[in-house]
């Protein structure tokens, strides 16, 4: 699996995001469900989203019911998040 944290820091999370839904899943995702988690991880990252209904609104919109925590999602946090 790539690693996207190269791409995190150089052009930020949501190029990171982007990076990973598109090099880290095989067979590709397609293009809806990527659209899914760019959507849901904008409005967290934005502040619109509460982190606890977080993987709620992954499985509600982008289908994803894995969680944040698995598939390095947990690189997409806030850092606020993590205390």
């Amino acid at each position: 699996m790539p690693n996207p944290e190269y791409v995190i820091e150089t052009a930020g999370k949501q190029a990171g995001l982007a990076f990973h839904l598109e090099t880290a899943f095989y067979p590709l995702l397609p293009e809806p469900v990527r659209q899914g988690f760019m959507a849901v991880f904008t409005e967290y990252w934005n502040h619109e989203l509460d982190f606890k209904d977080l993987n709620q609104a992954l499985s509600d919109r982008a289908g994803y019911i894995g969680g944040w925590e698995k598939y390095n999602f947990h690189q997409f946090l806030n850092e606020e998040d993590f205390h």
